[in-house]
């Protein structure tokens, strides 16, 4: 198997933010409210930094195994509209640490598009930055990403059906003194290889995440996640979060001490919202267009934030 491929084996996980539960029954959905996911995810902040570790002992058994948990979450991910969720074993498989904002997503300029890229969209948002395994701090190599729920309603009390989207920075992660300085999109590059020590462990999250992904899709592609949700059926090929001009950087070794937005002017953090189209494959050709903000202004890392909420992962 060639290197590249099988970075993206190991790390393709990542980009689902998987958490092992059983697949609930999602045929009665309604939906939720801005004001009720805010509410759950901020009451329970931590009093320290906690570290939930990753490792292959959590996946359970490989293949067709009833208790193979990385197959069971990759379904899950992929099938359950759910906002949130009692994980089993108390953690996500990967993506189990994160900081999680609360804020808005703004379209003012002229996208070509409708929906919630249309020009005037302004919704509340509920975003979860997280990092790959469980490196978190500036000496790791982290694959820095961030999930983002969407609540397309007027009245932030309404129950309405979220939209959800996954950006990083890197499949396989890099050291960096700022995470904020990393541009987020929804094809992220490969990264670095995981150790010669973990190439078995690349090989199986190949193959459990890619049945899961042919079982929910028809097909599968391990680095790429559509944002044709954003607005109907059709949407640009790529979306990217850059932070916006002028946002200063604040100097702190774990990712989640760096995005406190107690360490920010006006308690808020802003990143521009881009797209592009183009063919398959050629990303780094495409012409980027800015037509809007996401501007978070609340800061928490809490239990709920890391082991109850859920983002509906778009399928292929």
């Amino acid at each position: 198997m060639r290197p590249q491929r099988l970075l993206k084996s190991f790390l393709a996980l990542t980009f689902c933010s998987l958490a092992a539960a059983q697949i609930p029954d999602t045929a009665g959905y309604q939906g939720a409210s801005f004001n009720n996911i805010r509410r759950l995810v901020f009451a329970n902040p931590y009093d320290a930094l906690p570290t939930y570790r990753v490792n292959k002992e959590q996946f359970g058994p490989r293949g067709n195994h009833k208790d193979n948990r990385v197959y069971a979450a990759g379904l899950r991910t992929l099938s359950s509209r759910e906002d949130l969720l009692e994980f089993d074993g108390g953690q996500k498989l990967l993506q189990a640490n994160g900081i999680c904002f609360a804020g808005e997503w703004i379209i003012d300029r002229p996208s070509g598009y409708a929906g919630l890229l249309a020009e005037g969209t302004r919704v509340p948002v509920i975003a979860r930055a997280s990092v790959s395994l469980d490196g978190t701090r500036r000496k790791h190599k982290r694959a820095f990403g961030m999930a983002l729920k969407l609540f397309p309603a007027a009245d932030r009390a309404t129950a309405v059906e979220t939209v959800n989207i996954f950006v990083m920075h890197s499949l396989g992660g890099v050291r960096t003194d700022h995470v904020l300085n990393l541009a987020l999109d929804n094809a992220p590059a490969l990264g670095s290889l995981p150790p010669f020590g973990q190439w078995s462990t690349a090989l199986r999250l190949q193959s459990d995440f890619e049945r899961a992904d042919q079982t929910a899709s028809g097909r599968a592609n391990l680095a790429y996640r559509p944002v044709a949700q954003l607005s109907g059926s059709d949407g640009p090929r790529w979306l990217r979060l850059v932070a916006s001009h002028g946002m200063p950087r604040v100097d702190a070794d774990d990712f989640r001490d760096e995005l406190n937005l107690d360490h920010y002017p006006n308690g808020e953090l802003r990143w521009d919202i881009a797209i592009a189209d183009g063919q398959k494959g050629k990303k780094d050709a495409a012409s980027w267009t800015t037509v809007g903000e996401l501007r978070v202004s609340e800061s928490v890392v809490s239990a709920s934030c890391d082991r109850r909420l859920h983002f509906a992962h778009p399928r292929l």
